[in-house]
């Protein structure tokens, strides 16, 4: 059985670090994760009964990757000032800064009230933009392509927000490094 070794693999971080292809792998990999959970959900709908336990790995599956592509889609803002560690930390820190809204989106009020389930009640800084959108669509309410345009914007403003987030924490980081290192150029430390 063939296996990767580790100077196959520095082989390939230094490329993919040099590429113009690094900037698109995040959205990328967003895209492939929500393709991963159509698949998934469309399987699972098929089911009798509550939601099958793979179904369920899944979503928390695609939730988690969301939140990471989202955190490193804006993370050349801040690549080039940090030391290896210092990155890893800060990728650390963002992902674990989208708990809030990872929280917001499996938490939804909609269920106690008895209404039809909005958007803004799962994305809290995005949510009432795309409930515009989706109002806007002459689709008609619990049809399965209502349910798909549904699922597919709540992912899509779950990704937003996490880019968002991650975008505000880097400029902030960015701006903390320059101040307390104002002789040093751009700022720069790394290894």
């Amino acid at each position: 059985m063939p296996h990767i070794s580790i100077p196959t693999f520095h082989r390939l971080r230094e490329h993919l670090s040099r590429s113009r292809l690094r900037f698109a792998i995040p959205p990328l990999v967003a895209v492939f994760a929500w393709a991963v959970w159509v698949v998934v959900a469309g399987i699972a709908s098929g089911h009798p009964g509550p939601i099958p336990l793979f179904a369920l790995l899944t979503l928390f599956l695609v939730i988690l990757t969301l939140a990471i592509a989202g955190a490193a889609t804006p993370f050349p803002l801040v690549a080039g000032i940090l030391s290896f560690h210092g990155r890893i930390q800060t990728m650390l820190v963002t992902v674990a800064a989208m708990a809030p809204l990872v929280f917001a989106l499996l938490i939804t009020p909609h269920r106690w009230k008895g209404e039809a389930p909005l958007l803004a009640d799962r994305l809290p800084l995005l949510g009432w933009f795309f409930d515009g959108v989706i109002n806007a669509l002459p689709l008609a309410k619990n049809t399965l392509a209502h349910d798909l345009v549904f699922s597919g914007l709540t992912f899509l403003g779950f990704y937003l927000e996490c880019v968002l987030v991650a975008t505000i924490f880097y400029i902030l980081l960015r701006v903390v490094i320059s101040l307390r290192r104002p002789n040093s150029g751009d700022g720069s430390n790394t290894e």
